[in-house]
């Protein structure tokens, strides 16, 4: 299309036929460690990418983010890996807290696990691991 085209598109009356993928149990098929964004610049802190089998979807997809239960409060965090003085995953983040609530002793051990996931929140339909 050119610019012309472009600019002179009409309104559609067909309704959006939805992508996104329902809340299920997915399991963790690979686990990835993104230390770059995507300009190339180095992060921080490195972000742990769970790669899962979504019964629904022919593709993996890629979740990088824990919805958990802190006190009386649910809320959604990136899976960040921060560390203690020990250089252990620092107790009470969403990483450790996906660890424990998967059963894992280690960001390796989530390979094979099944774990339930939830949609980020009631704006965003982006699925998210659920550990409460």
């Amino acid at each position: 299309m050119n610019v012309d085209e472009i600019l002179n598109t009409g309104i559609g009356n067909k309704d959006k036929i939805s992508n996104s993928l329902k809340p299920s149990k997915v399991v963790v098929v690979a686990v990835k460690v993104q230390e770059k964004k995507k300009n190339g610049e180095d992060l921080q802190v490195p972000l742990i990418q769970f790669e899962v089998k979504h019964p629904d979807a022919a593709e993996h997809i890629i979740i990088s983010k824990v919805k958990q239960l802190s006190g009386e409060k649910v809320y959604c965090s990136s899976t960040w890996y921060t560390t203690d003085e020990d250089n252990k995953i620092q107790k009470d983040m969403p990483l450790s807290r996906l660890l424990n609530h998967a059963g894992a002793l280690s960001i390796a051990e989530m390979v094979g696990k099944e774990i339930n996931t939830i949609e980020e929140s009631k704006d965003s339909h982006f699925l998210v691991f659920k550990a409460y």
